[in-house]
């Protein structure tokens, strides 16, 4: 026994330093950030140390070696579920995974649903589910070592985490944001406000007739202890109708439409368990929960209105009186939504605004942070983005609606946050007039790029954001945007443009930093970026990216690439390279290139290889029309 005890105290110390290593890899990528997953690694990579010194008081303090044996099992089912946490969590690359506007999203929403300050941790998942993990990561972390636990370093403040895993096409599309937003957050609200209770389930509940069906899971059918096992199945699916009540509430038509959607896809119309209820129940009771869907916009749920009045399939007595059960309080259901805190959302009261989104989004352009609707400015809310973005989708529109939508979102994020910092959004609203005659090959002045961006003519130039101060002289300045697409020089010998087997991916990689990060470019380093702004040029001018001046003298070179053609719809891709010789610190959001507009013919639009990129664009040399024949020379 004593020789079992040595080996499991060996298999301790290795893991322990294995998990270690694990941690400090995951944390060494992410560098100085200020994503929360950050805090979290720290705060994790305290247990492996911590373990260690646990396994080796406890070996001190117990010389049976019986006992050494079943504490140190213990420890190591410990140890093995904490490492588990850890690839299933923390182990994906929030830099490059995860929109950030989310995280901006989610502590707005706990704030507002008044379940505290809370740090989300996003996480892609399995394609079948979304899970969320709310509670007091410390004491699962920490909890089970026992008294001999050294105290944690006093930096690793008591931050409370919100824990989300997101399949990875809906976790990182906009259609599907209401399911994490409403739905999975919709999970911390029900617990805050006990709303199993409210609800008054127990009393809604009929046991009697509960002990006349066939319960899954009893031991003994027909007595009370199966219609109390029938009672548990009926609080799981509680929560998730409350839930799916609480997202209908927060977004309305969208709500309805990315559940729909989605348990259709992963099969869970008619799939019935005990933690679920089935996706049928769930679409009928989320379309009746609609208040009064606006008319002109419910082409969003036609698809569904088939689950309006659906019959349940051969479902067992069970699942059947269940469905009974929460159709006959569908509207207790929802009043108990509607008490919770959180944002209400009106779809009828926005009609006007989720269109003129939308019209943008078919126009390949992203949404901008207000709207002039009738003379009013209008601020813009993530529902309205997420009903514009899927009124686009069913309307069939070849624009990439989603990403345009999401760069509308991320660029309302830095406008947040520019307003925190003290930054102004507008001048004095310039007075929109007719374009004046210009000549071709012409420079436009400062005067007339503001009338060209003042016009609501068809000769307009679109730049969004477009914050005060950018056009001088015969120029506008642009912003150097959070995402980038970086070189690994270690993973391939050479290039070929033309080898098909040859992939600009091998060689690169896409990152994103949060607002207030800093980038540091390297000397005779080349960096593609983008810039903040969404850029549209009309079919009559084009432009040349320059680099600033100020910047110049620094030895950055901002574009390589220099020239933007007519019709243009973009963030413009900047290949920054550092030609001095100290390295550059350059925070997004930085002026850090200017445009020259040249007036020219009327040109008709060209076949993009970048079509409305809202980041920086991967290499698609291979795409050229002459590459074949050059490969076959």
């Amino acid at each position: 026994m004593q020789e079992l005890a040595d080996e499991l105290r060996r298999a301790l110390n290795v893991r322990a330093d294995a998990l270690a290593q694990k941690i400090g890899e995951h944390r060494g990528r992410l560098g100085e950030t200020e994503l929360p997953i950050a805090g979290v690694l720290d705060l994790f990579a305290q247990f492996p140390v911590s373990m260690k010194v646990v396994v080796e008081k406890e070996c001190q303090q117990n010389v049976d070696s019986q006992s050494r044996v079943e504490i140190l099992r213990l420890l190591l089912e410990h140890q093995t579920a904490v490492t588990t946490f850890v690839d299933g969590w923390l182990s994906h690359d929030p830099q490059s995974d995860i929109p950030l506007y989310l995280h901006s999203e989610i502590r707005q929403t706990c704030v507002s649903m008044e379940v505290g300050e809370r740090e989300p941790i996003l996480a892609i998942g399995p394609a079948d589910n979304f899970i969320t993990i709310v509670g007091d990561i410390r004491s699962f972390l920490f909890g089970k070592l026992g008294p001999f636990c050294p105290p944690l370093p006093h930096g690793l403040a008591k931050i409370e985490y919100v824990f989300l895993r997101a399949p990875e096409l809906e976790g990182r599309n906009i259609l599907w944001a209401p399911i994490l937003l409403g739905h999975e957050l919709g999970h911390l609200a029900a617990s805050k406000n006990s709303a199993i209770s409210e609800l008054n389930l127990p009393q809604l509940f009929d046991y009697s007739k509960a002990k006349q069906v066939t319960v899954p899971g009893a031991v003994a059918q027909g007595t009370h202890q199966a219609a109390v096992t029938l009672y548990d199945i009926a609080e799981s699916w509680a929560v998730e109708l409350l839930c799916d009540a609480y997202s209908v509430r927060s977004f309305g038509l969208g709500g309805v439409a990315a559940m729909a959607e989605y348990l259709e896809v992963i099969g869970a119309t008619d799939n019935l368990n005990t933690s679920h209820p089935p996706g049928r129940l769930r679409i009928e009771l989320m379309l009746m929960w609609l208040s009064n869907p606006a008319t002109e916009l419910d082409q969003i749920i036609s698809p569904w209105l088939v689950f309006q009045s659906a019959a349940d399939m051969q479902y067992p007595s069970w699942a059947s009186y269940l469905s009974d059960l929460f159709r006959t309080n569908a509207g207790a259901i929802l009043a108990e939504a509607n008490r919770w805190r959180g944002q209400d959302y009106d779809t009828n009261k926005r009609v006007d605004i989720i269109r003129e989104i939308s019209s943008d989004l078919v126009n390949g352009i992203p949404n901008d942070a207000a709207y002039d609707i009738d003379g009013d400015e209008v601020g813009v809310s993530i529902a309205d983005v997420i009903t514009a973005a899927w009124l686009s989708r069913i309307q069939g529109i070849d624009a990439p609606f989603a990403s345009l939508a999401q760069k509308g979102l991320e660029s309302n994020e830095f406008i947040r946050r520019w307003r925190l910092a003290g930054g102004e959004l507008k001048t004095a609203k310039e007075a929109s007039s007719a374009i004046q005659p210009q000549v071709e090959g012409a420079v436009l002045s400062a005067n007339q790029i503001r009338q060209r961006l003042s016009s609501a003519e068809e000769g307009r130039i679109i730049v969004r954001p477009h914050l005060p101060g950018a056009v001088d002289g015969a120029g506008m300045d642009v912003r150097l945007g959070n995402q980038f697409i970086v070189f690994v020089r270690s993973r391939t010998a050479s290039f070929d443009p033309l080898r098909v087997d040859h992939e600009p991916r091998s060689m690169q990689r896409f990152m994103q930093l949060s607002w207030g990060e800093k980038f540091i470019l390297h000397p005779n380093e080349l960096v593609l970026a983008a810039t903040l702004e969404y850029l549209v040029l009309p079919a009559d001018l084009t432009a040349q990216v320059i680099t600033r001046s100020s910047y110049g003298r620094l030895g950055l070179l901002s574009a390589t690439a220099v020239q933007v053609h007519p019709h243009f719809h973009g963030c413009l891709t900047l290949e920054l390279v550092n030609l001095s010789t100290v390295p550059l610190e350059l925070t997004p959001g930085e002026r850090v290139a200017q445009l020259v507009f040249t007036k020219t013919a009327t040109t008709p639009a060209p076949n993009a290889k970048y079509n409305c990129p809202v980041g920086p664009q991967f290499s698609r040399v291979r795409n050229d029309t002459e590459a074949e024949i050059l490969r076959r020379l």
